[in-house]
């Protein structure tokens, strides 16, 4: 076999020097020195590291590619998902992280709007930060289908060649994002809990991995459009641009009946046991295993009655039957973005903390001064649960009595 001979990665043999560096670097064990000259196996996945590092320039990638040429793609493409005419807030905290992102390279937002009866949704997304809409209509478009959508989303993509596309981490985003992709020919990295960019419109994708034990960041450099999906809430959504001027461009699509393969029979909207949304708390108080048993989570309840918010809990609570699934925050659960986020009894695994980046003001009660919650927390308190919340519930509660009986006691 010819050194490095796989039809997709080349080693010239005339500048390889046998260095090794290409083997040292290869994450997946892919490359083998042999009688001194790099070949390469099967696991490779053409990631490109090993033509980065070379410092001979001795490897390239010769595989045809099929997707749009990352010179002439540009812009950031969001996908807007709506439901009954409302746009989902995961949609807008994309248009807000897109509008941010395209100022450092210089780059357009635009949102893809898909469906039938869609037009009032189009001042939405201009004044969250879309410089340009494409709204795709048709009849057969007026409920979410895999096929339609898809035919939908890919044909807005060919026609504008965006250098990014975004979608939100929910069920609908999970099912379309991958299927686009394979369509287009490029790669997506999903549930992302942080994007950044490069000047040169390099997309930095960072998303948990290994069970959430490792923070990855992942780059696509040879295929376009970059895709990712963003999990709900990790985001912070823009303040609303009311004076943003709208600009629209129709989309024509033909879509035959006998290529939407499923059809919508009958929905059903299933509701929680306690009616609660994580998503849209601003106040949320949480306990973890320090809390010790089902039981104690009464001293959340009053803080949190005291605040009018929100009792949550980590993984391992739930795990433990002393929350239902509907409350837990991290990666496993929901990602929150609260104004005000107390940690009571959480360690901060970094599953959980992937589920709390976006909050405002983080107070964490930990006996353990080591407890990892505290390198988040704006404000830490290394304290007994037991002995600081039920203070903290009777100062709100004077607090409370206080401005009920009107009286003025004084300065702050």
């Amino acid at each position: 076999m010819k050194p490095g001979d796989n039809n997709a990665l080349k080693v010239r043999e005339e500048h390889c020097d046998g260095c090794g560096v290409c083997r040292d670097v290869c994450p997946f064990g892919a490359i083998e020195l042999n009688f001194g000259y790099p070949h390469v196996g099967e696991v490779c996945t053409l990631c490109g590291l090993c033509v980065k590092k070379c410092p001979r320039e001795a490897i390239e990638i010769t595989l045809e590619r099929k997707q749009v040429k990352v010179s002439a793609a540009s812009g950031i493409g969001v996908f807007i998902e709506h439901d009954r005419n409302v746009i989902a807030n995961v949609s807008l905290e994309l248009l807000g992280k897109a509008r941010e992102l395209a100022e450092r390279c210089q780059y357009r937002v635009f949102a893809i709007i898909v469906g039938n009866k869609v037009d009032n949704l189009i001042e939405t997304v201009t004044h969250y930060g879309a410089d340009q809409t494409y709204i795709i209509k048709h009849p057969l478009l007026s409920r979410y289908s895999p096929d339609g959508y898809t035919l939908a989303v890919c044909k807005a993509v060919e026609l504008y060649r965006p250098s990014i596309m975004l979608f939100g981490a929910t069920p609908l985003g999970r099912d379309l994002a991958p299927r686009v992709a394979a369509r287009l020919g490029t790669g997506l990295t999903a549930d992302c809990t942080e994007l950044n960019v490069l000047p040169d419109g390099e997309l930095i994708q960072v998303r948990p991995a290994f069970g959430g034990n490792i923070m990855a960041k992942i780059v696509c450099r040879y295929h376009r459009p970059q895709m990712a999906t963003v999990r709900p809430g990790v985001l912070k959504k823009k303040v609303r641009e009311a004076s943003r001027n709208r600009s629209v461009k129709q989309v024509n699509i033909t879509i035959k009946p006998e290529e939407i393969r499923t059809r919508l029979i009958r929905r059903m909207f299933e509701r929680t046991s306690d009616g609660i949304n994580l998503e849209n708390a601003e106040i949320i108080i949480a306990g973890g295993m320090g809390m010790g048993a089902k039981q104690s989570f009464g001293l959340l309840e009053e803080v949190a009655e005291a605040l009018n918010g929100i009792v949550a809990g980590s993984r391992a609570a739930v795990d433990a039957g002393w929350l239902s699934h509907s409350r837990q925050v991290g990666q496993t659960g929901k990602a929150v973005s609260p104004k005000l986020y107390i940690a009571c009894g959480i360690s901060g695994a970094v599953q959980h903390l992937a589920g709390i980046s976006g909050a405002e003001n983080i107070i964490s009660i930990n006996i353990d001064p080591r407890a990892e919650i505290f390198k988040v927390s704006n404000l830490g308190i290394v304290g007994d649960v037991f002995e600081v919340l039920p203070a903290l519930a009777r100062e709100l509660r004077q607090l409370a009595g206080g401005k009920a009986g009107g009286g003025s006691h004084g300065s702050d």
